[in-house]
């Protein structure tokens, strides 16, 4: 699994190269992955990373989101996978379900540790956006 998940991430850092070859950076990033997850279907980590190859390709979008939902079907109390999928709606301009995983962040890391430090942040910047609208 390890090689697979380390194939999968490799591939994604060719998506700095340029729009025009993404979407097969895209799919050869998402093959390892699906291999790694063949082999280790519960490592939400997996999906989550998943996740972001998607989102690269604006066509797969909704596979994004169904991967980063099931990383958190997997560990919904882990404010990891909560931050990937607020990341994720916060690319999206999904702003009423980005502060619903933002505020979910808060009650469940409610000794402000790293990722309700993050989701503080993010939610306080989607309030200043929504005032300025």
């Amino acid at each position: 699994m390890p090689a697979h998940w380390f194939w999968g991430r490799a591939r994604m850092s060719h998506r700095f190269y340029g729009e025009e070859c993404i979407e097969a950076v895209v799919e050869s990033s998402v093959k390892h992955y699906d291999k790694a997850i063949e082999l280790c279907p519960l490592q939400w980590r997996l999906w989550a990373e998943r996740g972001m190859s998607l989102a690269q390709d604006p066509t797969r979008v909704e596979e994004a989101r169904e991967s980063f939902l099931r990383a958190i079907d997997i560990v919904p109390a882990h404010t990891n996978a909560l931050i990937y999928y607020a990341r994720f709606l916060e690319a999206q301009g999904e702003e009423e379900a980005l502060r619903n995983v933002l505020e979910k962040v808060l009650v469940i890391d409610v000794s402000m540790q790293m990722n309700g430090i993050v989701a503080q942040e993010m939610l306080d910047n989607l309030n200043a956006t929504s005032v300025r609208k």
